[in-house]
């Protein structure tokens, strides 16, 4: 065959090809593949539709109509029916920057320019459901990221999750209105639930500062002007005696940190239970005077009980202001020393309740919000207190009150008394919060009634030590604890701690504040060291030492015994400012 009979062949050849497709309507793909579909609906998630293969990359050729010949085909499902438009509550947007303080954007389709409103995943803009410009979603449509409907947000709370109304009326959810959003200031803050940010699980922190109200004890030390006297011992005179330790003690400030720690059980935040332990660090004071060569007088005073004293030959009566008395400390006779009063104090609590939501109201336009909760469970407090009063006493004369004592020997005499105080009973009160854009204040009130467990412990010693001999075996007893009331005490007494706080505060984040304070709280019959003390000592009891040998001879009571124990009960008023942080999760 020529050229021209093989083109010509060709071209006869394409135009019938070309007729057999045309028949057809479509082309057959050079590689096919088999595809098939599932329809997959997860929390109203629908991907309809969408090929799953074993391979990496499908082919994208296009299977003609008629092409069923050699293999099965899935039917697509069939399309959903639509549904209403449904109100769905978002959060706050992440970005605003394109509009004003104040303004919303205007309505119309999509006015809502790229990048400007961000939302999570899963969420969408649901408007008023009466705008006709909206298209109706259907069952299963996808959500997509960041996805705006027509329209500006009006309607629904502007939270994370619904702002639920008073279930205690029947209705846990409640839509309020929201317009004119201040989008420049961000007030979501306040308007996410009814207790300001969102979350289940809530705390804080805060360093405290408080007073607590003074302890008061018998005069026990005194200091007075004196003048020597000749003779052997050396003497001296008093001229006027001022008491410089005793009376009302000085008030106790103590430094301490409190935790607070609630969970919501539900969303709504309706009702919850939340604790707290607070616990001060140990306050120790100490007040310490000496004069070891004897020229600035010292001493502590009693009132000695002993039938005999002066002197047996002729004591005084029982009732005589001449039995008020001093322990000699430091003088012009031959003695020097110091004393030294140490207290000691720590204070805690703790507590557990439940709480539930009262009232509340949740405004749009930054008004004001306020919620009232009341909260009731289980208090504990507990209070321990010491004073211990040390005295070290030296010879700088020999043959100091004609006891034959050697110069350089020392006694130590130590009187201590121990306290403590533990409350357990019911707590109930309310807590009250306002907040105003970002600031807020919180303001409480309780009461708590139950029983103090009240405990005291009173112990004492004297020992001597003569120059030049072993030193003695502490002999019990000191000046104020004698083995008439050394020992340990019990009981319980009703008691009643109601108790107030306000705080002031800024909200920084979705999830945190700070804040400052004062709290106020009372405790009523509980003891306290320093009224535990009798100034009525029988002076029977007093042991001696032989300056010689150094033998101890404990005293033989004569007479009343005193000092006596007995529950001087106080109450105790504590006060004092409070800052932290609090934090939501």
């Amino acid at each position: 065959m020529n050229r021209k009979s093989f083109v010509w062949s060709g071209i006869v050849l394409a135009g019938l090809s070309g007729v057999t497709s045309a028949q057809e309507g479509v082309w057959r793909p050079v590689q096919t593949h088999t595809a098939r579909y599932e329809s997959i609906d997860t929390k109203g998630v629908s991907l309809l539709g969408k090929p799953v293969t074993g391979r990496k990359k499908v082919d994208q050729a296009i299977e003609p109509a008629s092409f069923s010949a050699d293999k099965a085909t899935v039917p697509l499902p069939p399309a959903p029916p639509t549904r209403p438009l449904e109100q769905e509550v978002l959060p706050f947007p992440k970005t605003t920057m394109s509009y004003p303080s104040g303004n919303l954007p205007p309505t119309g389709i999509n006015s809502y320019p790229a990048g400007t409103i961000i939302y999570p995943s899963g969420k969408v803009v649901y408007p008023n459901t009466n705008s006709a410009s909206l298209v109706p979603q259907t069952t299963g449509a996808p959500i997509v990221n960041g996805q705006v409907v027509n329209g500006q947000i009006v309607n629904g709370a502007v939270v994370d999750s619904p702002v639920m109304g008073n279930p205690m009326m029947g209705n846990p959810y409640t839509s309020y209105p929201i317009s004119n959003v201040d989008m420049g200031t961000s007030d979501r803050y306040y308007r996410q639930a009814i207790h300001g940010s969102p979350g289940i699980w809530y705390g804080s922190f805060d360093y405290m500062a408080m007073n607590l109200s003074s302890d008061s004890s018998p005069s026990l030390l005194v200091t007075g002007s004196q003048t020597a006297t000749p003779g052997v011992p050396p003497g001296f005179t008093l001229n006027s005696i001022t008491s410089i330790y005793g009376g009302t003690l000085p008030s106790e400030t103590l430094y301490g940190g409190r935790v607070n720690l609630g969970v919501w059980f539900d969303p709504c935040q309706t009702w919850g239970m939340f604790g707290s332990f607070f616990t001060s660090i140990q306050q120790s004071t100490t007040f310490n005077v000496q004069s070891l060569d004897g020229t600035t007088f010292l001493g502590r005073p009693f009132f000695n009980t002993d039938p005999s004293f002066p002197d047996p030959a002729n004591p005084l009566p029982a009732n005589s202001p001449l039995r008020n008395t001093v322990e000699r400390v430091a003088d012009l006779g031959g003695q020097g020393g110091g004393v030294a009063i140490d207290r000691n104090l720590i204070l805690r609590s703790a507590d557990l309740n439940f709480r539930f939501n009262w009232w509340h109201n949740v405004s749009s336009n930054g008004k004001l919000q306020w919620n009232v909760d009341g909260y009731a469970g289980a208090k504990y407090m507990g209070l321990n207190e010491s004073m211990t009063i040390t005295e070290n006493l030296v010879t700088y004369l020999p043959n100091v009150g004609g006891d034959n004592i050697p110069v350089g020997s020392t006694v130590i005499v130590q009187d201590q008394f121990r306290t403590k105080n533990n409350f357990f009973g019911g707590n109930m009160g309310i807590i009250t919060e306002a907040r105003l854009g970002r600031f807020f204040m919180e303001v409480r009130a309780g009461l708590a009634l139950g029983a103090t467990q009240q405990e005291v412990s009173i112990n004492g010693f004297t020992q001597f030590h003569v120059a030049g001999l072993a030193a003695s075996q502490p002999t019990p007893g000191g000046l104020l604890t004698q083995g008439t009331n050394i020992g340990n005490y019990s009981k319980t007494a009703f008691s009643f701690a109601p108790d107030f706080g306000v705080k002031l505060g800024l909200q920084l984040t979705d999830h945190l504040r700070i804040f400052a304070g004062y709290d106020l709280m009372y405790w009523t019959n509980i003891v306290r060291p320093g009224q535990q003390i009798d100034p009525n000592v029988n002076g029977s009891q007093f042991p001696s030492v032989n300056g010689t040998t150094g033998v101890v001879t404990p005293g033989t009571l004569n007479g009343s015994a005193t000092p006596a124990f007995n529950f001087n009960n106080s109450n105790l008023l504590i006060n004092g400012l409070n800052a932290g942080l609090s934090w939501v999760f």
